[in-house]
């Protein structure tokens, strides 16, 4: 919803403002009532429109990395806690077929000691071996259910995962990038958003500085002057001028 807003937002960097419409009547001209229509709009410089331009498209990009970045983050979580769900699964396979083994070694040192063939020790070792075989058995079956419920938690899944029932393949060793190696540091997610950061403050610093530039004020008129009105200067003709007689002209002013 961010990106959207932002996105939103970048139509706005030529927004020059709402125009001014304003009406004046009464006898500001001589005794008679007369009316005064005027329309201005008040604009900024074209470098104030191309500076807000660059800082909203920055902020958009800033958006846009951050949804990427945010996106990395969660294919790494899923794969992260599919791969100790893959591994605690596996485990817990693994421990049952040691568990048997032991079970079947206890019984068979059990029998030994009843007939005396070995001492006490042999089955109460086994016993423990066993204990030990079970209680990693339950830690690998909760480590499985934390991974499930965090993947359904990261897929928004009610139901669980399913889980493949393979083996593990070894991780293939990681070669971080050299350090002259712009190309790769410049794909990481992160890198990008710290560098696109960096240029959106540069634009806002930018855009703050161009609303120090002046501002211009473009408007019209058009209006009446009831009454008699000396054409010409000074001792010139004279003409009686009525509503339907309009005079019309231009405005204009900086704002510094």
């Amino acid at each position: 919803r961010s990106l959207e807003a932002q996105q939103a937002l970048r139509r706005t960097a030529t927004d020059v403002g709402r125009t001014t419409i304003g009406v004046t009547y009464g006898q500001y001209n001589t005794y008679r009532q007369d009316n005064n229509f005027t329309i201005s709009q008040t604009f900024s410089l074209p470098g104030v429109y191309r500076r807000q331009a660059l800082l909203l498209n920055a902020q958009v990009s800033g958006q846009q990395f951050q949804l990427a970045q945010v996106q990395a983050e969660l294919r790494r979580q899923v794969r992260l806690n599919y791969e100790q769900a893959v591994f605690a699964r596996h485990r817990v396979k693994v421990l049952r077929g040691q568990d048997s083994l032991y079970t079947e070694f206890l019984r068979a040192a059990n029998l030994r000691f009843k007939t005396g063939e070995v001492a006490r020790l042999e089955p109460a070792t086994a016993l423990v071996q066993q204990g030990e075989t079970r209680a990693l058995i339950r830690q690998a079956r909760t480590g499985y259910q934390v991974a499930q419920r965090q993947l359904q938690a990261l897929l928004q899944q009610s139901q669980a995962v399913n889980v493949a029932d393979s083996l593990l393949r070894p991780l293939e060793p990681v070669v971080l990038p050299a350090l002259g190696d712009t190309v790769r540091l410049a794909q990481n997610p992160q890198a990008q958003v710290l560098r696109q950061l960096i240029a959106q403050r540069q634009a806002a610093t930018q855009a703050e500085q161009a609303l120090g530039l002046p501002n211009v004020t473009l408007g019209y008129f058009n209006q009446s002057l009831k009454g008699p009105q000396t054409i010409g200067g000074v001792g010139g003709p004279e003409q009686d001028y009525t509503g339907s007689d309009r005079f019309q002209g231009v405005q204009g002013s900086v704002g510094i």
